[in-house]
């Protein structure tokens, strides 16, 4: 069974189910009306479908995978796409798009207000939305190990640890062969397990570290807490300093005056109702709009809310969001990809590098004690005819520039 999670065909299909997690809800606000949703919700019901079952195959399966730090990023990133499924989500956060369009005019008006109320609480949860979906990102760092893994055992090149260090010894054999012949062609030593495991922990540590920041930058804005008042809302109360007298001239001017500014925005007006006045813009429906695609206008005086109410049309500011969000999603990848390997990298060189040849030394000495001599005198000749040649360059430089006058 665990050969079958980690072989190139599973690990392929989980991988494409992983990207669709990613970008998937990001796609469907940037390319799609509110009548694909359905479509969409099923995609991803379907993804946590083989999100589940590979969690729960791996937990019988697997050594040391349960409650273990694969374990808690799968099952967390799973949890999160709960976000993307509206039939889910919308009545957590009170924002579920029943239509409005449906009955009196006083019906619509108080089915608005409600809506109003329970977008307040969205857009908060929407800012943390974004964030957290970057957590399933995470899981291609899991499936990019897993498929190293079954390609290394369909090509046969599964090494234990002693077949590793033979490898290497061997690959640097080779490339001081290739570098006295000019030729550097030939392939990398096998990574070995020491190697592994240090770069595993590493991978960790730059997940963790990459997912706390991007967490910070949302819980300590302002934002996230507190709603902008914004004129959508600032209009309507101008408004209602009239409500006493809702058939006077004055009324009617701040509630002409509403609609005419607001038409003209990026993100137009759509509907409003003050007491008896109206304005409904024939082009758009807004019954069609996306909870996410639409914002609500209401008063600060709460015992008005049910008379006072405005619909605005936000999808120029939702596609751009999509947009930004993919680039957003590429760009953690980037940094945890240059992240990873800049770690690793630093980490091989500084400490790795120099024990596996040591410990190299050691085995030969243990196997041959006269031949790991020799060889020993050999690599200590060539390296100091390598010096000698490279004191004698710098001696030919310093001369040329001397002879230049430089």
């Amino acid at each position: 069974m665990i050969a079958f999670l980690d072989s190139i065909h599973v690990t392929l299909v989980m991988t494409l189910w992983t990207i669709y997690a990613l970008f998937g809800d990001d796609a469907r606000m940037l390319g799609t009306s509110m009548t694909a949703d359905p479509y969409f919700y099923s995609f991803t019901i379907a993804a946590m479908t083989f999100f589940i079952t590979e969690i729960v195959l791996s937990c019988f399966c697997k050594p040391d995978y349960i409650f273990g730090f694969y374990f808690w990023l799968d099952v967390i990133s799973t949890i999160t796409m709960i976000m993307d499924i509206g039939w889910a989500w919308d009545p957590i956060i009170g924002t579920s798009s029943s239509s409005a369009s449906s009955g009196s005019q006083a019906k619509k008006v108080a089915q608005m207000a409600r809506a109003s109320r329970g977008a307040r609480l969205g857009s908060k949860a929407s800012k943390l939305v974004r964030v957290v979906r970057l957590i399933r990102m995470l899981r291609l760092v899991k499936l990019y190990k897993h498929g190293t893994n079954a390609l290394s055992k369909a090509k046969g090149e599964e090494l234990d640890e002693e077949e590793a260090m033979l490898a290497q010894l061997q690959g640097q054999e080779a490339e001081k062969k290739s570098l006295e012949s000019g030729n550097t062609d030939e392939p990398l030593p096998e990574e070995s397990k020491l190697g592994k495991k240090l770069t595993d922990v590493t991978t960790k540590q730059v997940i963790i570290m990459v997912l706390i920041v991007m967490l910070s930058v949302t819980l300590f804005d302002i934002n996230t807490y507190i709603n902008e008042t914004t004129s959508y809302a600032l209009g309507l109360d101008l408004i209602a300093q009239f409500d006493t007298n809702s058939a006077g001239t004055a009324f009617n001017q701040s509630f002409n005056s509403y609609v005419a500014y607001h038409r003209g925005l990026r993100n137009p007006l759509v509907f409003v109702q003050a007491r008896n006045l109206s304005y409904d813009d024939p082009t758009v429906d807004d019954s069609a709009l996306r909870t996410t695609e639409k914002e609500y206008g209401s008063t600060s005086n709460n015992t008005l809310d049910d008379y006072y109410v405005s619909v605005f049309d936000l999808r120029s500011d939702t596609k751009m969001e999509a947009v930004l969000g993919i680039l957003q999603t590429l760009f953690v990848c980037f940094m945890l990809t240059m992240g990873t390997f800049m770690f690793t990298k630093d980490a091989t060189d500084l400490v790795i590098g120099p024990i596996e040849q040591m410990m190299g030394k050691v085995k030969r000495i243990a196997k041959n004690p006269l031949e790991a001599a020799k060889t020993e005198e050999n690599e200590a000749a060539a390296l100091q005819i390598a010096r000698r040649e490279e004191k004698a360059k710098d001696k030919l430089r310093t001369c040329c520039k001397v002879k230049i006058g430089l």
